[in-house]
């Protein structure tokens, strides 16, 4: 199948990503942006970062090689704090990597979110796409985090702040009806990207990963 794409077509085109919140936010983002439905086999979910080294994702990429395809890399850009983590470590490691395994893409085939420029993931980028009317929800979560440290004085211990996909699945169970249904809808691989009511799909933060799909699927 043949699919249109800003002029262009993603017929020769695999996307790799991390796991099921990228693999669902892409596939939305394509087909609220570029209006193209992604079938099962254009992208496929490492499972984690490191696994794009693991033996199921080699494998895909020596089909890819053999099929003409084209692969490409959508993963978090993490932090220096990570191992290997920030925009140019992450890359460097994944080309390195990926290099030594005979598979040799270009730098320009990966992108990193939050903007392949920032540190940061997925969640950073969700973050500044939520809609401006919504914006209130996260005052919320902040003032949740601030009672959490106050709170480790308190008790004489250190008290953990839950991670960003936390504060993201938060914001969108609160936005969904209290029910078996809704809290499904909240759960990562069932989101919905498209809903205009939750997410700003047309936010310039999303120009620079926009630019990165369209240049491909333009070729």
């Amino acid at each position: 199948m043949t699919m249109k794409f800003g002029g262009g077509n993603m017929e020769n085109i695999k996307i790799f990503v991390e796991g099921i919140a990228d693999d669902k936010f892409i596939r939305d983002y394509i087909k609220s942006t570029f209006e193209i439905t992604l079938e099962k086999k254009h992208i496929h979910n490492c499972g984690g970062w490191k696994n794009i080294f693991e033996e199921d994702s080699v494998n895909e990429f020596i089909q890819c090689k053999f099929n003409g395809i084209k692969p490409l890399v959508i993963f978090d850009a993490d932090t220096p704090e990570k191992e290997n983590g920030g925009v140019k470590s992450r890359k460097k490691e994944i080309i390195e990597k990926l290099s030594a395994l005979d598979i040799h893409i270009g730098e320009s085939q990966i992108f990193l979110f939050p903007n392949d420029n920032s540190n940061g993931d997925l969640e950073t980028l969700l973050e500044q796409i939520i809609t401006k009317e919504n914006t209130p929800i996260f005052d919320c979560w902040n003032g949740f985090e601030k009672c959490i440290e106050r709170k480790s004085v308190e008790v004489g211990k250190g008290l953990t702040i839950p991670a960003k996909k936390a504060k993201i699945h938060t914001y969108c169970t609160v936005l969904l009806p209290d029910s078996n249904s809704g809290r499904e809808k909240a759960k990562e691989q069932h989101r919905d990207y498209t809903n205009k009511s939750h997410w700003d799909i047309g936010n310039i933060a999303l120009n620079p990963l926009k630019d990165f799909l369209h240049e491909y699927s333009s070729k």
